[in-house]
């Protein structure tokens, strides 16, 4: 007879393992990610204040950026060196 009283409780330890083992893993996954980027690297958006004092070139975040002032940046780049574009 204890032996039927323990299947409902194995099921419940396997579901629950199921379910938490996956959600480790992804805070894991996103703890890791968090932990290897650089400051500094990420996009900014139009209405975002500028990280680098305005200073566009050598910036990170050049590539990235949605400041008007980097857009400006970028195409001026481009135009002055259109055969040394990063894609």
């Amino acid at each position: 007879m204890t032996r039927h009283r323990d299947r409902p409780e194995r099921r419940r330890q396997f579901l629950r393992s199921l379910v938490r083992y996956p959600v480790l893993g992804a805070l894991g996954l996103l703890g890791g990610r968090l932990v290897r980027r650089q400051p500094g690297t990420g996009p900014i958006q139009a209405g975002r204040k500028c990280t680098n004092r305005g200073l566009c070139r050598g910036c990170l975040r050049l590539s990235n950026c949605g400041l008007p002032q980097a857009l400006m940046a970028r195409s001026v780049c481009e135009r002055a060196r259109p055969y040394e574009r990063n894609f």
